[in-house]
């Protein structure tokens, strides 16, 4: 249970951080449409949202006003909270806030969501239930300083329900990516060439790529093979760090090869976020880091 569903501290810490940064890249471009996307004056008004969506859960501080100046002050305390959790002060706290904050910001104009925005969202809520300052951050070196030895102070890794729900989390979302996939267009190999042909998502390496139609095909294939291997490799009861890392790798080459090649926001880079939850002890105690 602990090989499977125990995080290393120092990946937690990790995740904090690079959670936090994409908190706040998620800030800087949506500010860019501050008055066109959340602002009464905009495409989306609050009464056109109330109107199509009904759902008492779709709840936001940011329907209280549509002027632009209270929006700003909305973003301005979400930055705020976002640096908070990178340099893990006041965690706990920063955690919880930056989770409300996105959620409200989501349902603000829900039409515009994507799978990152889902899936940070997803990763933030489990988040709140991790000791994520407890390595790498202001609120450890404060309690260190003090004297005071932190619950989780004497060991390297925590095992908690949370641990095991945001992990599972991540194997979730490649298992039922893989279902998805799981279509004749992926099984003939078309899929790929299919999705890079679109001008709306394909960046300009798509279109090199574009030339070589048998290397597509087989990178179609490798892509569902992976994403069918994925909750497998992370979850293997047997030299669990080793096929951690190998899995882990994988992913990380084509969540990198998908962020070159395709315009899909942050989704490569949260998905890089998530996977930093299944670093071993073994990689941080590597020879390699251990030179730094």
């Amino acid at each position: 249970m602990r090989d499977l569903f125990a995080i290393d501290l120092r990946s937690l810490a990790l995740f904090r951080v690079s959670s936090a940064l994409l908190l706040l890249a998620d800030l800087a471009i949506r500010a860019t449409d501050l008055n066109v996307m959340y602002t009464d004056d905009g495409m989306f008004p609050r009464a056109e949202i109330w109107q199509r969506i009904t759902s008492i859960w779709n709840w936001s501080f940011h329907f209280a006003s549509g002027a632009s100046w209270y929006q700003a002050i909305l973003f301005g305390i979400s930055g705020v909270l976002a640096l908070a959790l990178a340099a893990g002060y006041a965690t706990r706290i920063a955690t919880i806030g930056s989770w409300l904050m996105l959620v409200s910001i989501h349902h603000r104009v829900p039409a515009v969501l994507s799978g990152a925005e889902i899936l940070l969202r997803m990763l933030l809520f489990w988040a709140m239930f991790l000791p994520l300052g407890a390595a790498w951050s202001v609120d450890s070196w404060r309690a260190k300083r003090k004297g005071r030895v932190t619950p989780h102070s004497d060991a390297a890794t925590v095992l908690t329900v949370g641990s095991a729900a945001i992990l599972l989390q991540m194997g979730q979302m490649y298992l039922f990516s893989a279902i998805f996939k799981s279509n004749a267009q992926w099984f003939h190999g078309e899929a790929l060439a299919g999705i890079l042909s679109h001008d709306f998502f394909a960046l300009p390496p798509a279109a090199w790529l574009l030339r070589f139609p048998a290397l597509l095909k087989d990178l179609t294939w490798a892509t569902l093979a992976l994403e069918w291997a994925a909750p497998l490799l992370l979850f293997s009861p047997r030299w669990t760090g080793r096929f951690r890392l190998a899995a882990i790798s994988a992913l990380a080459a084509m969540h990198i090869g998908i962020g070159i090649c395709l315009e899909v926001g942050l989704f490569s880079y949260v998905s890089l976020a998530g996977l930093s939850l299944f670093l071993p002890a073994a990689f941080w105690n590597s020879r390699l880091l251990a030179r730094f």
